[in-house]
């Protein structure tokens, strides 16, 4: 991990312990509770060096998981992501170098890549009112990588084969989450979540020219969600 991810680390943990403090950490649905929920995100990153020509900055995600509360402060989360493949062109000209070739016609690249994350998140959380609580989580995802290239042409040169080589490297990042979940019913919540990745672990292979090359930046994200808790809530009293 890079420096800036290790503090955040750091500083999650210093803020764990500050809300195993907290006064009341009684879980509003009482005794254990089992959910299932589903976000929609906002990946807010950056593609790095020459994937700057072939990926575009930010991706929208939609996210699946499931979730187990204990009956003190702490939960568990395990779910899957995946990202959109919105597409993006890359124009080359006789004589355009990158990732290790250099084009000998003219071509059009529409290059769309996704990534798939499965992640396991351990969470604090600190009763606000009587259905309000705040979350704060640690955690580490495995992250794979998906490329599709599909070329305007059946001209075959050194930078077309190039890019239909490229292949994801999966990558395990660590995360840090902080936010809050409000629950509107007796078994239906509403959830918000600011989070840090270090994204910029992954790494993409060039078969080609066996390189291998850093993708992105580290990443930010913005989640809204909804989740449905199955497994009872005792005395719910809404505000």
């Amino acid at each position: 991990m890079k420096l800036e991810t290790k503090l955040l680390v750091i500083l999650g943990c210093f803020s764990f312990a500050s809300v195993s403090s907290a006064m009341d950490v009684t879980p509003i649905q009482g005794k254990n509770s089992f959910s299932m929920g589903f976000d929609i995100k906002e990946i807010f990153e950056r593609p790095v060096g020459q994937f700057r020509q072939i990926m575009i900055p930010n991706k929208g995600a939609s996210t699946i998981y499931f979730a187990y509360r204990t009956q003190n402060m702490f939960g568990y989360e395990m779910g899957y992501t995946w990202t959109d493949r919105r597409p993006k062109d890359f124009n080359v000209s006789i004589g355009t170098t990158a990732f290790g070739a250099t084009s000998g016609v003219p071509q059009t690249h529409t290059v769309k890549i996704r990534l798939k994350e499965t992640y396991f998140d351990l969470f604090a959380h600190m009763r606000l009112s009587k259905s309000v609580e705040a979350k704060l989580g640690l955690g580490v995802g495995y992250v794979r990588e998906g490329f599709k290239v599909i070329t305007e042409f059946t001209n075959v040169d050194p930078l077309t084969t190039a890019l239909h080589s490229l292949v994801g490297r999966t990558a395990i990042t660590g995360r840090v989450l902080v936010g809050g979940q409000w629950f509107v019913s007796d078994r239906i919540g509403l959830r918000g979540l600011l989070s840090f990745e270090n994204l910029s672990a992954i790494k993409v292979a060039g078969t080609a020219n066996k390189t291998n090359r850093q993708l992105m930046t580290n990443a930010y994200t913005i989640s809204l969600g909804l989740f449905w808790t199955f497994y009872g809530r005792e005395e719910f009293e809404p505000l």
